[in-house]
């Protein structure tokens, strides 16, 4: 397969039999053919491995690790098998317009400065149901009102250039929960960026059905407030801005709080 202006799509997935058929199909049915599809699956328990070697196109890489490490590690690790100049992420459970890679890929293919093209959203639930629609528009005037305290995009919207993930330090080996956030500050960083209005993703609300522990709610709070920091550091924000960070910031330590209460009186 030709390397010029090849995509890959990665997807990570781990027992997400209901959905994964859904979410290659929307990938296979793009309109923008130059794309490789990248599976790191991290041995699934359940059917999905299945399912996924059921679909017979060369277009497909399907890696199993060895062990179950966990979405971080499969992330990392999904660094070294990319063959594509540009990334886009398509989580288990999403769905994209068949339109997606065609529309981005123009973008990046007009503006060589740009690092990262993220889209307008909506999202669903389990049945497939419209909840709401995500569309507020950002620019490299407006974003870091937002990014100051929230992860402004969608990981299944965002493409990125490999070249600028790599020279930013792509995915991070100290986060598990929160390296798309992390990966989408960095890069906003250094590079420009650009979104498009139109609704190019489909979004479950379902992602977070697994009860989690209190351990991992604290790692994910944790998680937040490193990048929050980070952000306050490297981006020169404005009065506004730097209040809701810090606000933001009071309002995780807060949850933090509760949970370890909750977990003393347990």
């Amino acid at each position: 397969m030709k390397k010029k202006n090849l995509v890959t799509i990665l997807i990570n997935s781990y027992n997400g039999e209901k959905t994964i058929c859904e979410t290659i199909k929307s990938a296979l049915a793009q309109t923008y053919k130059k794309y490789e599809i990248l599976v790191i699956d991290d041995v699934s328990s359940d059917n999905t491995i299945n399912l996924i070697k059921k679909y017979k196109s060369k277009k497909i890489r399907l890696y199993v690790n060895k062990k179950k490490i966990g979405l971080g590690k499969s992330r990392v690790f999904a660094q070294s098998k990319i063959r594509g100049n540009y990334v886009s992420i398509l989580d288990q459970d999403d769905i994209w317009d068949k339109n997606k890679i065609k529309s981005q890929l123009k973008v990046f293919l007009k503006n060589k400065k740009i690092g990262l093209v993220a889209t307008g959203y909506k999202i669903i639930d389990e049945n497939n149901k419209i909840i709401s629609l995500q569309n507020k528009y950002f620019d490299m005037l407006n974003f870091m009102n937002y990014l100051s305290f929230k992860n402004i995009f969608a990981h299944s919207t965002i493409m990125y250039k490999t070249k600028c993930a790599r020279s930013v330090g792509w995915y991070s080996n100290k986060l598990v929960y929160a390296q798309d956030y992390d990966l989408t500050v960095k890069i906003l960083k250094e590079y420009r960026f650009k979104f498009l209005k139109g609704f190019f993703a489909k979004i479950r609300v379902n992602k977070g059905s697994t009860t989690r522990s209190n351990i991992s709610l604290n790692n994910i709070l944790n998680e937040e407030l490193i990048i929050l920091k980070k952000i306050r550091n490297n981006f020169n924000l404005n009065f506004i801005s730097l209040i809701k960070n810090y606000l933001y910031c009071f309002k995780i330590k807060l949850k933090l709080f509760l949970n370890n209460l909750k977990v003393i009186q347990s």
